[in-house]
């Protein structure tokens, strides 16, 4: 998987190509990407960054008011986040230089909305951008913040009820939500680092009851009202180099507590930033870099260490399938399609007949699989057009974690044969095994009289590596078992191969 790592002030974010690379934007659906951008956002194992973010086709309704391509940020917890000021820029710059957007303004799709970036060339690529980040929200229950946890404070600013370091905090939202302070109301911090107290309270203040989305916290120093330093805990991804929403908020609530002018320059860590709130509009402008650090081709070699002991099993898309944990209400779709004496003589082990207590038995005992890392197993639906959710077979992991193996088993109800889903389900089945299980590797068999089942698992990339004659027993008859197998290695080098292709 082909990556650009930029980075806005020092806000550095690893960036996909999910524009001319559709399948690698229909992955962000899968909750196997949440470990993914943990592991490519590590600063020690992975490529390391503040998160990831996917530059992809607009949606259907942004594309309609003229958006050129949309944003998908994720913090380095894996979290989705709504908005990043720094990164949208950086998406600009994404869409000029390799994408050929030549709009200016450039207009972008956010969760904030779609967003008019216009920017500055040199040597004909994007160096700087100003965003309009549109109206800032100050109402409490659309930054939100609950109110009743909330107190009265001092300088137009507001206390939260039982964290008492810090007297004068405002709450803004820029798309995202962010609680804003000044010195966190002590006079003897001045002298301390405000990168050390933004690690110190922010993780308190991110998780405070009065956030019911979690918030970013910024600490404020200013000594004229043009000039501002902005430390800040970043919602996700902790102590960040820059937040540009952040810097936004600061100045707006600087600005409504009278501490900062309209037109502020803002110091953070990585940089400056320009910041301007415009009076007879409302709507507040940033203008900063966006810098390229480095490209590459992420591999996936690193193995996480979490198993299969999620908060649930996920969903995998594809063009034409959606591959989901069965439900109860799946029996009797089960005994019908698994039952057919074509599809049972095929495998090892779905029974004919295939009562519909057996398919009701075999689909309770998924989510113990589950949760004790053996099996993953998915149910294989159509996703398009009338026919979209209706059950068409079963695939897939049977694991040995102590090897870091799985073996794929599947089977296509006989009314879909012939269109490619054991295929497309395979393929599926193997990415999600090496980039989101850490598996070193995925193996397969099939019957030897069973020759499709071959190609199918060719066509997933697996390797022929022989026949054991008579192996098995089907019904009281010997059976060849022709085996197939690939590693990660092999695997990882042939998705180099067809992204450089």
């Amino acid at each position: 998987m082909k990556f650009v790592k930029m980075h806005g002030c020092g806000n550095d974010y690893v960036y996909l190509d999910g524009f001319t690379e559709p399948v690698v934007a229909r992955k962000l659906d899968e909750s196997g990407w949440c470990e993914l951008v943990r592991r490519m956002s590590d600063r020690h194992k992975g490529i390391g960054s503040d998160g990831v973010i996917m530059v992809c086709q607009p949606s259907a309704e942004a594309r309609a008011t003229g958006a050129d391509v949309r944003m998908r940020m994720f913090n380095s917890d894996g979290s989705e986040s709504e908005m990043c000021g720094n990164g949208v820029r950086c998406v600009a710059k994404f869409a000029h230089d390799r994408l050929a957007q030549r709009a200016n303004p450039m207009l972008v799709e956010t969760g904030r909305g779609v967003l008019s970036i216009a920017y500055e060339l040199a040597a004909g690529k994007l160096w700087s951008a100003t965003v309009d980040m549109g109206e800032p929200i100050l109402e409490a229950a659309r930054v939100p913040v609950d109110l009743s946890h909330i107190v009265d404070g001092r300088n137009k600013g507001f206390g939260i009820r039982g964290f008492d370091v810090a007297k004068d905090w405002m709450f803004v939202s820029m798309g995202n939500p962010h609680a804003v302070t000044w010195e966190l109301g002590a006079g003897e911090r001045s002298g301390e680092s405000g990168e050390r107290l933004a690690a110190q309270f922010g993780p308190q203040i991110e998780r405070h009851a009065a956030f019911p989305n979690r918030t970013n916290m910024h600490i404020v120093r200013n000594s004229e009202r043009s000039h501002a330093d902005v430390f800040t805990w970043e919602r996700g991804a902790g102590v960040t180099q820059a937040c540009g929403t952040g810097v936004c908020a600061s100045v707006v609530a600087g600005v409504l507590n009278g501490r900062l002018d309209r037109e502020v320059t803002v110091r953070v860590l990585g940089g400056e930033l320009r910041i301007r709130w415009d009076e007879k509009s409302n709507h507040v402008f940033m203008t900063g870099p966006a810098e390229d650090v480095s490209e590459g081709v992420w591999l996936g070699e690193a193995t996480p260490t979490a198993t299969l002991r999620r908060d649930a099993q996920p969903i995998l898309t594809t063009r034409r399938l959606i591959l989901r944990p069965f439900r109860m209400n799946d029996a009797a779709d089960v005994a019908r399609l698994g039952g057919d004496r074509r599809v049972s003589s095929m495998t090892l082990t779905v029974p004919h007949p295939y009562a519909l207590s057996d398919a009701e038995g075999w689909i309770s005992k998924h989510p113990g699989f589950w949760m004790r890392d053996e099996q993953a197993v998915f149910a294989v639906c159509e996703r398009l057009g009338e026919s979209a959710g209706t059950l068409v077979g079963a695939i897939g992991l049977s694991i040995e974690r102590f090897h870091r193996r799985a073996e794929i088993g599947y089977w296509i109800g006989v009314p879909h044969w012939g269109k490619g889903y054991a295929t497309e389900a395979s393929l599926a089945l193997v990415d999600f095994g090496f980039e989101s299980l850490g598996l070193d590797r995925i193996h397969s068999c099939h019957f030897g009289n069973n020759p499709a089942s071959g190609r199918v698992l060719q066509k997933a990339g697996l390797r022929h590596e022989g026949t054991a004659p008579k192996h098995l027993m089907k019904w009281g008859e010997p059976q060849d078992q022709v085996r197939y197998g690939l590693c990660r290695e092999d695997w990882a080098h042939a998705k180099r191969t067809s992204m450089e292709a």
